[in-house]
């Protein structure tokens, strides 16, 4: 996405730049044509006449893949549920792909596990029991098995580019710190927790985050805060699933980015033209949050979803400003509103990423 590079203070190497290249590279396959022409047909609704779909109408596809905020992996699972979706109390028609079009999909999905696996292998050789807290689509319904061998070098991506990405992110520091704790642990070898009750108490950590908001911390965290000394056993198991909840976040950053260098040539843009107020905008424990109000231009449309990355562009020279330079920020909570004065305005709270594409890193670095 080079026209929206922003120009924040990156030194290298950071995962954050890393990320830009990839995208710049997913833009210039072949492939893209493809994905888009896919992205079109099921995203805009077809009518052989006012009110009366057309057979042709796939968008039941495209909306439905949306609403799981998981990328390619959602549109497929939506396909793959298509009987169940019909049989449900209130059914749901979903056309399917053609053969052609899901094995695209599949093909880059896999590539995209591939690459956080490469990511996040160092650790998960180290600690088994971390693979599924580090894999951020686990969470999600598992897709069918491949009826066919798939090598991630063969794939529409550009695979060459995402294994160089994959060595700068296994310089995330809390995979590091996911390390260094292995050798510090508190409980016997013999008590090692299993992989699924690792995940859950990320889960759990994630879960408290999406409640708590973009602009505070949740309130047990605080509490714990307060009152566990830094060397307890219980911080340094939280410390451990913050650790591996970073990582999780910002591989899923990682990958939305790759997903809309498919579908769009740039992020949405917040700029001093659309943006009518940015009535929140706090920092505390967690990380950093914006509330911004805008008017959908060229540069940003209406239909922000859940999980969309966004830039927002510089506003203030004032060197002390939480604005003097560009922020790339992930949708926490996006709504629109209408009004006679501003008409159809869009409402975005926001988390603000950092050079490691992470929501929470605030969180991190205090526990």
């Amino acid at each position: 996405m080079e026209s929206s590079k922003p120009s924040i203070s990156m030194t290298p190497s950071s995962i954050l730049q890393s990320a830009y290249q990839v995208c710049k590279a997913v833009q210039g396959v072949s492939a893209r044509v493809e994905f888009q022409s896919i992205f079109n047909d099921i995203t805009f609704s077809k009518e052989d006449a006012p009110g009366r779909p057309s057979p042709d109408d796939r968008s039941t596809l495209g909306y439905g893949g949306r609403r799981q905020a998981c990328q390619l992996l959602g549109f497929l699972l939506v396909e793959q549920e298509r009987e169940r979706l019909l049989n449900d109390p209130l059914p749901k028609f979903v056309p399917p792909f053609k053969d052609e079009e899901r094995t695209l999909f599949r093909e880059a999905h896999e590539q995209i596990l591939a690459f956080n696996r490469l990511c996040v292998r160092d650790v998960v050789a180290r600690l088994p029991n971390t693979d599924v807290s580090l894999n951020p689509y686990s969470r999600m319904l598992t897709l069918h098995p491949h009826t066919t061998s798939f090598s991630p070098d063969a794939g529409p991506l550009p695979f060459d580019a995402l294994r160089e990405a994959a060595e700068v992110f296994r310089a995330h520091p809390a995979l590091q710190t996911i390390l260094q704790q292995s050798w510090t642990s508190p409980f016997p070898a013999s008590n090692v927790p299993p992989a699924k009750d690792i995940a859950m108490g990320v889960y759990k950590l994630e879960e408290e985050l999406r409640q708590a908001g973009a602009f505070q911390m949740p309130a047990d965290l605080q509490k714990e805060f307060e009152t566990e000394p830094v060397q307890s056993p219980v911080r340094w198991l939280h410390r451990h699933v913050i650790a591996l909840a970073n990582v999780r976040a910002s591989l899923r950053v990682f990958n939305q980015m790759i997903y809309q260098a498919l579908r769009t040539d740039r992020l949405p843009v917040l700029n001093s033209d659309n943006i009518i107020e940015v009535p929140r905008n706090t920092s505390h424990m967690v990380g950093h949050g914006l509330e911004v109000h805008y008017q959908p231009d060229d540069k940003i449309d209406i239909l922000i979803e859940w999980g969309d990355i966004v830039l927002m562009k510089q506003l203030s020279d004032e060197p002390s400003s939480s604005f003097a330079q560009d922020l790339l920020c992930e949708v926490a909570v996006p709504s629109f509103h209408f009004s006679n004065e501003w008409g159809t305005t869009g409402q975005l709270k926001m988390r603000v990423l950092d050079d490691h594409l992470c929501p929470y890193g605030n969180l991190y670095e205090h526990f």
